[in-house]
């Protein structure tokens, strides 16, 4: 009698994907794929089955509800958005099956790292100190400052960039140093045509997160318009030898442009020195 023995696959296939998947950014999209499981088999019964390997997720270990795998590429992908603040490191364990049921499995992890998510904080007003009328251009009006607390190199946490925002209020009238925040004039401003100016300060970080502030700027009335003499240009005859000290001519002004009441007739004489006869 004989007795035939067939050949059973009693080999498991070795997984050789790394046990650590490549980091990724907190916030990476669902469905990116972040681990592509590998195995190889050694032991089969045909050459059929050499690469029939099924890949799954070991249920209820490390973060396994929060990633799928395809049974056919081991491509894993996330289900959703991890978050650093919450969990900087996940791990799932890998299955290998093989067409005779022999099953591996292989322990992932996979680190998040910091994103910067936070704007910064505008921490200068919202209202400026107010500049009288006819400031020459260049003048300094505004210095806009900013704190950034949610960075991922310590040398970002200063690194904050400001502009101001295109299309909004006066923007065109002023310019602001990106480095400094410093905000200048572009032209003088006149109270008579507009009294309260206002531009957007827009402070951006490292990580390109930007904030914005609304600022005002009141400008004050200056009085640019000299007395009318309202004395004539003729003073009374008088004769000769009239004594001196003699009063000969009273001058006589008003003045029609003026900040305050208190102000306005607050004007003061001279006499215009060597013309004509002053002398005298």
């Amino acid at each position: 009698v004989t007795l035939a023995v067939t050949n059973v696959d009693e080999v498991a296939p070795s997984i050789t994907s790394d046990a650590a998947a490549v980091d990724i950014e907190e916030n990476t999209a669902a469905n990116t794929l972040v681990y592509i499981a590998e195995a190889t088999d050694t032991d089969f019964n045909s050459p059929d089955t050499a690469d029939s390997v099924t890949y799954s997720l070991k249920a209820s270990t490390g973060d396994v509800a929060k990633f799928d795998i395809d049974a056919d590429t081991g491509e894993v992908t996330l289900k959703e958005s991890p978050d650093f603040e919450t969990k900087a490191s996940y791990s799932f364990t890998v299955v290998a099956t093989d067409a005779a049921g022999n099953a591996s499995e292989k322990a992932v992890t996979l680190a998040v790292t910091n994103v910067d998510e936070v704007a910064p904080s505008i921490t200068s007003s919202a209202t400026a100190t107010a500049i009288a009328e006819n400031t020459a251009v260049d003048t300094v009006v505004y210095t806009a400052t900013a704190t950034d607390t949610d960075f991922v190199d310590a040398a970002d946490s200063d690194n904050i960039s400001f502009s101001l925002k295109a299309g909004t209020g006066d923007a065109a009238k002023f310019d602001i140093d990106e480095a400094t925040g410093e905000v200048t004039l572009k032209e003088s401003l006149d109270f008579e045509t507009k009294s309260s100016y206002s531009f957007t300060v827009v402070a951006t970080d490292a990580a390109g997160n930007p904030t914005e502030k609304a600022v005002t700027l009141a400008v004050t009335n200056v009085d640019e318009v000299a007395p009318s003499i309202t004395s004539d240009a003729a003073a009374v005859d008088i004769e000769e030898n009239t004594a001196a000290n003699t009063l000969v001519y009273i001058a006589e002004a008003t003045d029609t442009d003026f900040n305050s009441p208190d102000t306005a007739d607050s004007v003061t004489y001279s006499l215009k020195a060597s013309t004509g006869d002053v002398a005298k």
